[in-house]
């Protein structure tokens, strides 16, 4: 018994001409009969991937939805709503592929975190600041608001100079990212209710 049934498939009738390049495209839907779950599979094939004899042609393949096991996998913080929006449309961008995009989420929450903890303008002048006095209140150790710093780089360069930042730099960016959150949130929830058992014992 076959895992994925298909369903339909379709192919676009003029093939899309890309500056001296035409590429077609087919695309199939495909549902699994485990967990009725359905899938887009989009082909898509170019005069460049057809060999000069023509008898040899390479296609290229998405899927959508992505699949989560090759995604970023969101974690749960106890955190501010808004901040949890942004947290979540961060993991959301960088496994749909869109690094500016998550580039810029990420130095949002960075700023949304220290206006959170009363880091305001009024406190501070640009990002970079504001990192800067997250060390100095004693919301994180100094050394880790010097790495933050960074965020303001990856964010500068991707809104302003049109820079895509690396994969891996994201991943980077990302894993400090969740550390900052754990130790803002989930560590402070998580000590008050041990604090609250213990006097309640």
């Amino acid at each position: 018994m076959q895992h994925f049934q298909f369903v339909e498939q379709i192919q676009l009738d003029e093939p899309i001409r890309f500056d001296d390049n035409e590429a077609a495209f087919v695309y199939t839907l495909w549902i699994c009969q485990g967990c009725d779950t359905a899938t887009l599979q989009e082909a898509c094939t170019a005069q460049t991937l057809v060999s000069d004899d023509g008898l040899q042609v390479a296609w290229t393949y998405d899927f959508y939805p992505r699949r989560l096991k090759e995604g970023w996998q969101r974690k749960p913080f106890l955190m501010p709503l808004k901040l949890g929006i942004t947290y979540q449309e961060i993991v959301e961008s960088f496994n749909a592929g869109l690094a500016t995009l998550c580039s810029i989420g990420l130095r949002a929450l960075l700023e949304g975190i220290c206006v959170d903890k009363g880091i305001t303008d009024e406190v501070a002048w640009g990002l970079e600041k504001k990192i800067d006095k997250l060390g100095e209140y004693g919301h994180i150790p100094i050394d880790i608001a010097r790495s933050m710093k960074s965020f303001k780089f990856i964010g500068d360069n991707a809104a302003h100079r049109l820079e895509v930042p690396e994969e891996e730099d994201l991943k980077l960016a990302i894993e400090v990212m969740e550390e900052l959150l754990t130790s803002l949130y989930s560590l402070d929830y998580k000590a008050q209710c041990l604090l609250d058992r213990i006097q309640q014992a």
